[in-house]
């Protein structure tokens, strides 16, 4: 035992010089060759334990370096799943996660050991709350049934949507360190602007104004140079976080969607394990009914063969009678005895026939019958199983579904901030490679014997040019996306009720509730966007505004969904303008006052209590009502605001930068 430990410990040591890429293949090799209970719980053990260690690992991506955990490495490969495989594959893993009634008590200690290492690594590497699902999860994962559909394979899928993202958690620690770089270049703030002044100014007596500008510049241009490459550095940071941030955004729901199409898969093994049972049933009653017509044909021709024999036995003792007393004609009366003998034997062989006929028949039909309960018993319990299966599907979905609900927030307020980050940064290096370019431009005036050569200098000019455009470029496309609305859109599909249960619930709402939230008119018509009730008149103005401010429904024409009647529960007429009342400056114009901030917010704290009501009800996760006079305005975006008041924008930047660029060509133009 001693010697396997060593042995095993060999196999899992890493050492330090190892990349994320290469220690992940190491990883997936040592959890192929698992064989042993023993060998693979100690395995497991001992990454638990690298998991709390502080080992950091390099992973190349997108051009820059991520340093990752143990943990993030270990979510990012298939080790977990090719542990699970080889339980499922290897024979002495399987019989120790397995055991029958007879096993011996080592191999029940050494399954308990290898569940409770696969339970805690499974509570390590999995989404919260998905052990409530592990149970099941591993039990598909073992199952040895392939029909109709691959439960293993199955479950290895359900088992890759649960695992926790390896990006979300290494995606904090990444940013930290950007930020921390990022802060770094910051403080390398130019030191050298004005060294050699003192130098310069003791010869000013032989300079020129315009000598004393081009040496002032010349000493600046490599000093410049310098400081925006730092804040394109510093740039191109901003544009990896928000490219890492994007992608994260973007796998935020493929778990979902992965666990939605395995409901799927587990509702079509369901309904074809529904008709297996269907046929053999039926398949059982045709048997039987194929029995009980072949016995009631052979007993007929027995009941008929016995009373021909009882017949001829009759028959002969007349005949034996009448010898007896026919002296006369004995001849006769004993040939007639002979050829009934004959009779006779020939029906005692035919019943003889039947009854072996009737004893394989019993026989073949009853086989039959215990098969097809056999097949019937398995199925019920496939059936039952794949119940199982499925509820452990849709028990995931909701976690996955909560899991994203609870990042989307964090992941669009990190969008916004590093937006507006980025669009300053970008602005500060365009004004500093402007300062680079007027630098260039005063080098280019000047004639004295120490000037640098104009392709020189246009060189430069061009270097600038093209790395401000190539950082535009990469910027502008992070910048020109628009932050994607968290809210749920009100026609999104959903399962539609019934047209007498929806009269029934409008039919329950108060009167004075049901009344049009902009008229106080009689309302026959409803906003599914603020779950408020309209006159005609103000639902056709309404219509006017776009689906996008307002989603107008009929309350007696259309077909009403179960998420819009939850909708239009949560709302009010009353509820709104009692909200709406905080802001009077709205209450002359309906296009204003849908198009506000205050709107926006009363949509987006609908839309909030409808995916989260124990959350949202309290206000939990939700930014406080805006003030009256930031309510009353335009909804726009933030950044656009926060740009105008910050200082120039890296429109009017660039423009600058453009038009000194311009100038500087015609200059070397006209000096070549």
């Amino acid at each position: 035992m001693s010697w396997l430990t060593g042995k095993v410990a060999s196999l899992v040591r890493e050492g330090p010089q190892l990349s994320a890429d290469e220690l992940a293949q190491t990883l997936e090799q040592r959890a192929k060759a698992l064989s042993a209970p023993r060998s693979a719980a100690w395995l497991l053990g001992h990454w638990l334990e690298q998991c709390n260690g502080s080992e950091v690992f390099v992973l190349p991506r997108g051009g820059s370096e991520w340093h990752i955990g143990f943990q993030q490495v270990l979510l990012r490969s298939s080790a977990f799943e090719l542990v699970l495989e080889a339980c499922a594959k290897q024979k002495p893993l399987r019989e120790s996660l397995t055991p029958g009634p007879g096993a011996s008590s080592q191999l029940l200690e050494q399954s308990k050991q290898l569940r409770q290492s696969l339970h805690n690594m499974a509570e390590r590497l999995l989404l919260p709350g998905a052990l409530e699902v592990w149970p099941s999860l591993l039990d598909a994962l073992l199952t040895e049934h392939r029909a109709p559909l691959p439960w293993d394979a199955w479950a290895r899928r359900l088992l890759g949507a649960l695992k926790r993202p390896w990006q979300r958690e290494a995606l904090t620690l990444q940013l930290n360190r950007w930020d921390q770089r990022a802060a770094d270049l910051a403080g390398e703030a130019s030191s050298g602007y004005s060294e050699g002044t003192a130098t310069m100014m003791a010869g000013g007596a032989t300079l020129s104004k315009q000598g004393i500008r081009a040496e002032m510049s010349r000493r600046r241009l490599p000093q410049l140079g310098a400081e925006a490459a730092r804040r394109r550095l510093r740039a191109e940071l901003l544009c990896a976080a928000l490219e890492a941030l994007r992608a994260a955004q973007d796998q935020n729901g493929a778990g979902s969607q992965e666990i939605q199409h395995l409901i799927a898969d587990a509702g079509l093994a369901m309904e074809s394990l529904d008709s297996g049972l269907d046929s053999s049933a039926a398949h059982s009653a045709s048997l039987s009914s194929a029995l009980s017509d072949c016995s009631g044909e052979l007993q007929r021709q027995m009941a008929a063969v016995m009373l021909t024999q009882e017949a001829f036995v009759e028959r002969r003792g007349r005949l034996q009678d009448e010898r007896r007393r026919l002296h006369m004609r004995l001849e006769e009366l004993d040939a007639e005895v002979t050829q009934l003998d004959t009779e006779a034997q020939r029906c005692n062989e035919q019943i003889q026939q039947l009854q072996a006929q009737f004893s394989q028949n019993t026989s073949h039909y009853g086989g039959l019958l215990g098969g097809s309960s056999s097949a019937q018993q398995r199925l019920s319990h496939r059936k039952s199983k794949a119940g199982a299966f499925q509820s452990c599907a849709r028990a995931a979905l909701e976690l996955a579904r909560a899991e994203e609900a609870r990042r989307a927030p964090e992941l669009c307020a990190h969008l916004r901030r590093r937006r507006a980050a980025l669009a300053k940064q970008a602005a500060s290096y365009l004004r500093q490679e402007r300062l680079r370019l007027g630098a260039i431009a005063d080098l280019a005036s000047e004639k004295s014997p120490g000037a640098e050569p104009e392709v020189e200098l246009a060189a430069q000019a061009q270097e600038a040019w093209r790395s401000a455009q190539a950082l535009l470029q990469r910027a502008q496309h992070l910048l020109e996306a628009e932050e994607e609305e968290t809210e749920e859109p009100e026609d999104a599909p959903g399962e539609e009720v019934p047209e007498a249960e929806a009269l029934a619930f409008f039919s329950r709402v108060p009167e004075e509730d049901k009344i049009c939230a902009d008229c106080l008119s009689s309302a026959e018509w409803a906003s599914v966007t603020y779950g408020i009730y309209l006159c005609v008149d103000c639902a056709g103005r309404h219509r006017g505004l776009g689906v996008h401010l307002s989603f107008v429904r009929s309350l007696g024409m259309d077909r009403w969904t179960a998420p819009q009647l939850r909708r239009m529960e949560l709302g009010g007429s009353q509820r709104f303008r009692d909200f709406m009342a905080a802001y009077p400056a709205l209450d002359s114009e309906l296009g204003a006052r849908y198009g506000s901030r205050a709107a926006r917010f009363y949509r987006r704290a609908l839309t909030a209590r409808l995916s989260n009501p124990a959350g949202a009800a309290g206000g939990e996760g939700l930014p406080a009502a805006p003030a009256a006079e930031e309510g009353q305005r335009p909804a726009e975006t933030a950044e656009v605001a926060a740009e105008s008041e910050e200082g120039p924008s890296l429109a009017s930047e660039q423009q600058l930068l453009e038009t000194t660029f311009l100038e500087l060509q015609g200059k070397l133009a006209a000096l070549a």
